[in-house]
Order: C-alpha cells, then structure tokens, then sequence
C-alpha cells in the first residue's frame, strides 16, 4: 500500500474516533441537563447528538421527550401573550415553535404537534397584518415610503402573499389584497370579504371591480331580521302600534351586518303582497319568507284589561297628640304633657290597573325553525291615596306610641294628607310602561341572535 494512501486512512480513523467521543461526551451532558429538569438545554445536546450521529436512538429518545416539553413550553408562552393581547410577542412565540419542530424533525425527531392553536395563530396573524398595512397605508399618505417599506417587509414575513410589496409600484400593494378579498367571498368569508374591498375602496376606488365586489361582499354579509307587525287579538284596537313601536326603536343590532327591519317598513310589503293579517301561524311564515328574511319575530296580543279610575272610600283611625298644661301636685308648679286621643280620618283610594298576556315567537326561515318562543303576563297599576282630616294633620301619628315615648313623625304617611291631588296615572300611560317592559322582555329572550 502506497504510504500517502496509509496516511489518509489513519486521519480518517482518528477523525472518527474524535467524532465518538466528542459525541459521547454531548450524550452524558444532555442525560445530566436532563436529570436536573434543564429540558431545553437538553433537547440541545440531544440534537447535537444526532447532527453527529443520526442513527443514536438514546439521543432520538431524549430528544422527543425533552424536546416536547420544550415545545408545549413554547404552546402556553404563545396562549399567554395572546390573553395579554401581546399579539407581535405571541407571533414570534409561534414562530419559534414551528422552527423548533422542524429542526427536531430534520434531526429525524417528529414532535406532536399542538394543532387545536393553528385557528387562534390565523386569526391573531389576520389581525396583525390587517394593522401593519393601515398603518403603512398611513405612512405612505403622510410620504413617509421608507417606513412603509419596513412594514411591507414585516408583513411578507409572516404571510409570503404580501412578498414584493412596494410603495413605489402601487398595484403591488392592491393585487394581494384584491385576490385576498376573492378568496374571502369564495369561502364565504362575507363580512371579512366587505372590509377588505372596503379598505381597497379607500385606496383606490378605481381598481378592477372593487366597488362592485364591495357591494356584493355586503349584501352576502347582511342578515335581515324583521319586525312583523304585531297581532291583535282582543277588542282594544290601535294598542299593537305601540308594541311595534316600543321594539323597533329598543332593539339594537349587535353587529353593523344585522339589519333590523320595523314594523312600519315591513307592514305595507306585505299588505301589497297580500298578507293584511298575520293571524295564523301558517300566515306568518309565508309573509316573512315572502321578504326574504334570515329571522322574523312575531308578537301577538292575547289578552288585555283597562281597569280604570275605581274609587273605594273606607274610614281609618289615628292619634292626634294633644299638649296640655298640668299642675304638679308636689310643687306647684305647671308641667306640659302630650296626650293622645283616637280620631278618625278618610282615605280615599283610587286606583286604575291594565294587564297584558303576549306570546312572541322568533322563527328562523333558513331552516324552518322556531327558536323561541314564549307567553307571558305583564300587569302596571297605579294607586292614589287621599287622606281628609279637618284637624292638625301635623299633629297625627298612624299607631299609638308605646313606652310614654314621643314617635318620630312620620312624613311618608303624613304627605298623603297633602298630595291628593297628584293625577293619577291615565291608562295611556300605564300602557306605555307596560309596551316598554315586553320590548325589554322580548329583547333579552332573543338577544343571541341580534348579534
């Protein structure tokens, strides 16, 4: 064997040699990091292992059990952040997370992969990119290029669609959002579709079609909830207004993509569609599938009582305090005393009450389902009290006081004597509290779906 030959082969026997113990030396350092509970610096040395010796199955073992605990380490720091609203810090966080898994599975370590926070890091990542381009679309109205330049590069970071991004070539900036706004409309993505030509209309209201992909976005988007006009079913005409009325100016939609359609706007549709009277139920999902709602809520007037202005006069006892001045048989001399004697007064009590039974049901006429519904009974009263005595009222007390000790007057019930003449509440108004508490009672019950 030529000696030049000879020599090649012991170099490559001692380099070999090396490279063992040199990796069995980084095997004993990460079996120690390990022990110590160090399971980040030991997925290290694990790694550095099998980056020498890929085949070594004791650093593949250590590398999947250290090197996943690292990982969910990786997984909470990201959810943290996110709950801290520190949306950039919580991207970095995830980012390093999948560079960790990938490094792990070059080694030939496949880690387990925490796939229920892929949605949160999407959404989170829409969000952020959303407030770099405003705020680079804000740099570049201001002429500052140089620093929307920097947030184009940020952008195209976490989202290659954005790569190439230039203020000095405008169509640059549109052509991506144009094409991310088609794919939003395409799954259905309506109210994120509408802003995004939205924001593409405050640009450049002149590229493509974007005006045109603006309104149809928002069409999709819109839900139409509508207000049938309510039923009444009883003999006290006109009262059903008022509960249109008291709905349509409480009720708010939860979201600028809910369009609340009143009863004023829906009830001449319908009557010219022939449907002047929703009494039946068949009736009522006919007219409301007839506008092409999404949800339609129905009230119904079952029942309602006007009691008015009954007057019932009955007789009461109190005790006027009379001061009298009395001789002290001891001394002399006079002493002032308060005596107590019985009298009656009048109280004449009016009062006026209406009562209410309603039944609403909210339909949904996408799937032909009800989703709510409910009968309830609302009562509103009023009652004026009005004490007559001819006597000093300042002198009354309503019970006999106990223990020789003079009462507290009682003012509450000594205005009664003074405030008969407060009017009582009409009908009309006792009607309106009550038309405003069903709109609350109703509203609630349905709130889930005026968001």
């Amino acid at each position: 064997m030529k000696p030049a030959r000879i020599i090649y082969l012991f170099f490559c026997c001692a380099a070999l040699l090396q490279a063992c113990n040199t990796a069995g030396k980084l095997l004993r350092m990460a079996d120690a990091f390990a022990a110590k509970g160090n399971y980040d610096e030991a997925a290290t040395y694990y790694y550095n292992v099998l980056l020498k010796k890929p085949h070594n199955s004791h650093a593949q073992l250590g590398l999947r059990s250290n090197g996943q605990l690292v990982l969910n380490e990786k997984f909470a720091a990201f959810s943290r952040l996110v709950l801290e609203q520190k949306i950039e810090e919580a991207m970095r966080q995830y980012d390093y997370a999948g560079k960790y898994a990938a490094n792990a599975e070059r080694a030939g370590v496949k880690l387990s992969w925490a796939y229920e926070y892929d949605e949160v890091y999407e959404e989170i990542k829409q969000e952020y990119l959303e407030t770099l381009f405003n705020h680079a679309l804000q740099l570049m109205n201001n002429k500052k290029y140089d620093l929307a330049e920097k947030q184009f590069e940020r952008m195209a970071y976490y989202d290659s669609a954005y790569s190439g991004l230039s203020v000095l070539r405008l169509h640059t900036v549109l052509e991506p959002l144009y094409d991310k706004g088609l794919k939003q409309l395409t799954s259905a993505r309506y109210e994120d579709a509408f802003r995004t030509f939205n924001r593409l209309c405050d640009i450049d209201d002149g590229f493509k079609d974007v005006k045109q992909r603006r309104e149809e976005a928002s069409a999709k988007a819109t839900t139409k909830f509508g207000l049938l006009p309510a039923q009444n079913q009883t003999r006290h005409m006109g009262i059903e207004a008022g509960f249109d009325q008291m709905l349509a100016m409480r009720i708010k939609p939860g979201s600028s993509f809910l369009h609340i359609m009143g009863a004023e706007v829906l009830k001449p549709v319908l009557e010219k569609r022939g449907f002047t009277s929703l009494k039946t139920d068949t009736t009522v999902w006919q007219a409301a599938k007839s506008i092409s709602l999404r949800y339609a809520l129905h009230l119904e007037i079952l029942n309602f009582a006007d009691t008015s202005g009954q007057t019932q006069k009955e007789e009461r006892t109190a005790y006027e305090a009379v001061t009298e001045n009395v001789p002290n048989p001891y001394t002399g001399m006079y002493t002032y005393i308060s005596k107590f004697k019985k009298i009656t007064y009048l109280d004449s009590r009016e009062y006026r009450k209406v009562i209410c039974r309603i039944r609403f049901r909210l339909l949904d006429l996408q799937s032909s389902s009800l989703l709510v519904e409910e009968i309830f009974d609302l009562e509103k009263s009023d009652t004026k009290h009005a004490y007559v005595y001819t006597g000093k009222v300042n002198n009354l007390y309503e019970h006999l006081p106990k223990d020789n000790q003079m009462p507290p007057p009682d003012q509450e019930w000594r205005e009664r004597f003074y405030n008969s003449k407060r009017p009582l509440l009409t009908s009309a108004d006792l009607t309106k509290e009550m038309q405003a508490e069903a709109a609350a009672i109703v509203i609630k019950k349905i709130a889930p779906w005026l968001k």
